[in-house]
């Protein structure tokens, strides 16, 4: 059985596909499966995945049932002892695994490694966030998600203790635009998270991302939901934040009208 599984869902995105899949097969760190679940795609997905010849590939293909619920049909199917999650659209330093798993080996307590990341949009690289240096506690958490799925490794003895605690891997509360933020709040009820201090992966920011096409006010209602039935913040600190986004999208999509 390998030792990791990476899990990628996708929807229509064979033209970003491909370069996601390579980004994984060239891992330093080779003792994984990589199951990848076309979530109902219409497009040339099929032909995308049958083209990489490699027997660490399971493909599995769906009715389109939307993203929240693959992810629960994904961790489902893990069997490796850390679990890595990599959008469709995102891609991993060659280093990632392998040093996402040594982060976990030599941490017992821990139950997630997570590293820093970078962003590209528009095909232009952007520097990276400022690097968190701290080690994280359950404050840091309390006031939004900053950890990228897309650069985190999971222990999957965790991760089955949160479905056996709440019946499944991620909330519906949060929906797919703030599932992680749940998933890691639950996590870090059972151990530790390890912060790799370097930047290993690339994610893509673009208008097709779901934290995108859920809508402002809707991404707004699913943070204040979260907040208040998590993190326990004052009720007056969650709307402030809730009102902060609406006026930041609405500020954003002027700024888009008025560059047509």
């Amino acid at each position: 059985m390998a030792r990791v599984t990476v899990l990628t869902a996708t929807y229509n995105r064979a033209h970003l596909l491909a370069e996601t899949i390579r980004s994984v097969l060239g891992q330093t760190f080779t003792d994984f499966e990589y199951i990848i679940v076309s979530d109902g795609s219409t497009d040339s997905t099929v032909r995308v995945v049958q083209s990489f010849e490699d027997d660490r590939i399971r493909f599995v293909a769906q009715s389109h049932v939307g993203l929240a619920a693959t992810w629960e049909t994904l961790f489902a199917l893990a069997r490796g002892e850390y679990v890595a999650w990599l959008s469709d659209d995102d891609l991993w330093d060659e280093t990632f695994l392998e040093r996402a798993v040594c982060a976990l080996d030599a941490n017992p307590a821990a139950v997630v490694a997570y590293a820093d990341y970078r962003n590209l949009i528009d095909g232009r690289l952007v520097s990276a966030p400022e690097p968190r240096r701290c080690l994280l506690n359950s404050e840091h958490l309390k006031y939004g998600c900053f950890i990228s799925m897309c650069v985190a490794l999971i222990c999957r003895s965790a991760l089955e203790r949160v479905y056996n605690s709440t019946g499944r891997y991620f909330d519906p509360i949060g929906g797919s635009a703030c599932g992680d933020w749940t998933l890691f709040l639950n996590l870090w009820r059972f151990g530790r998270f390890v912060h790799i201090c370097e930047p290993l992966g690339t994610l893509r920011l673009h208008d097709e991302q779901d934290s995108v096409t859920t809508g402002v006010l809707e991404l707004a209602r699913r943070r204040f939901a979260v907040r208040r039935e998590y993190a326990m913040v004052p009720f007056s600190m969650a709307l402030r934040e809730a009102l902060e986004l609406v006026a930041w999208g609405t500020y954003h999509r002027l700024q888009k009208r008025l560059q047509k």
